[in-house]
């Protein structure tokens, strides 16, 4: 079935004022500026960056979302689409406009009942803007943590090359699929000795993506990978299987602890201190 032009026109309505929301670098920056996050700082707890910043920046996306929405809303509610028009006037077609007086009570429930007519009567509007948001949270959630985590790398002054200075033609020539997010120190190293290297994926949930890494690293012959994620999910067989492929986790400190047996996982602190120690730039 064809798409109606009310919600093609809805779905592009929906692009458009999404595209006016700042980039989750906008938002990094933004929030480390205001709040006079320096190196110094990230350096003695690099956790309070990777987990209580990007807490406090993801409310703060909340926020513009909600009046993201407020806005769509609005839109919604002026179109011109008879479509539209014609499912919000039935909504409230119960609601008596003269002549009777009503109570309080009785306004709010023919209110309240016309205001679930049109909620139901608009719901794939409401559904399309729900999936919009899902897909905005779940794609910022990533591009939040990737960002705060290349802030961490240069504050311990540890050199590094990211997807977008690695170029797509670094991935293709080296069969290296989008799992991997950092090479430590560049791409010549890697090319000249990937055992020199550090190579990391950063990821906010672990999920099954340590799967992907295995595929990554089997694909690609990299001998040793790091995936760093903020994911409670981490489990003893887990840890066995990505130590059978050489696959260390980078992860909050309370999780480093309730695994303390574990010898291919490591907290971020120790994490960045270690790479500081091998590869920084001031050494």
């Amino acid at each position: 079935m064809n798409e109606s032009n009310s919600m093609v026109w809805w779905e592009s309505a929906i692009r458009e004022e999404r595209s006016n929301v700042d980039s989750p670098v906008n938002f990094v920056a933004n929030y480390l500026d205001t709040m006079s996050i320096n190196s110094h700082q990230i350096k003695a707890d690099v956790e309070f960056l990777l987990i209580d910043v990007r807490d406090h920046i993801y409310q703060q996306y909340l926020l513009v979302e909600a009046k993201l929405n407020r806005k769509l809303m609005h839109r919604l509610f002026e179109s011109d689409f008879q479509e539209i028009r014609q499912q919000i006037n039935m909504s409230f077609s119960n609601v008596p406009t003269s002549g009777i007086q009503l109570s309080r009570k009785e306004f709010e429930t023919f209110s309240l009942a016309s205001m679930a007519d049109l909620g139901g009567a608009l719901f794939e509007y409401i559904q399309a803007l729900s999936t919009s948001n899902t897909n905005a949270r779940r794609s910022r959630a990533g591009a939040t943590f990737e960002i705060l985590f290349a802030t961490a790398l240069k504050a311990f002054a540890i050199p590094f090359q990211d997807q977008d200075t690695l170029g797509s033609e670094f991935y293709k020539k080296n069969n290296l699929g989008k799992k991997v997010d950092f090479i430590v120190p560049n791409s010549e190293m890697y090319e000249m000795s990937r055992s020199g290297c550090a190579i990391i994926s950063a990821k906010t949930t672990l999920r099954e993506r340590w799967q992907q890494v295995v595929e990554e690293l089997a694909r690609s012959n990299v001998p040793h990978i790091y995936l760093a994620t903020l994911g409670s999910d981490v489990t003893d067989n887990v840890l066995s299987i990505m130590k059978n492929y050489n696959i260390t986790l980078v992860v909050p400190a309370a999780i480093r602890a309730n695994h303390a047996h574990a010898h291919n996982l490591i907290g971020f602190q120790d994490f960045f201190e270690e790479l500081s120690n091998k590869f920084s730039e001031t050494k």
